[in-house]
């Protein structure tokens, strides 16, 4: 069970590194920082269901997935997140 989790937050790891890097290549017009590479830095700030803002420092030496689901995804997001907390607990 333990290496069907493992396996499952890898793809999804991957995916979102291939994502990432595709971002990374992007088409004239596309919001850039002039150096022709992408905003996408890994910096962040939330705000939690309680009101407080967060970033990535809030987080610093602990390990950190940062997930964005769908409003209406009734069959893969819960068990994304189910073997991601599945995963954070053991």
């Amino acid at each position: 069970m333990k290496k069907v989790v493992l396996s499952w937050i890898l793809c999804v790891l991957g995916l979102v590194a291939l994502l990432a890097f595709l971002g990374g290549h992007s088409t004239p017009g596309d919001q850039q920082n002039g150096s022709g590479s992408s905003l996408i830095d890994g910096r962040f700030t939330l705000q939690t269901t309680k009101g407080k803002t967060v970033t990535e420092k809030d987080f610093k030496g602990k390990y950190l997935l940062v997930y964005f689901g769908y409003t209406h995804c009734p069959d893969i997001c819960p068990a994304s997140l189910l073997l991601m907390q599945n995963a954070i607990h053991r």
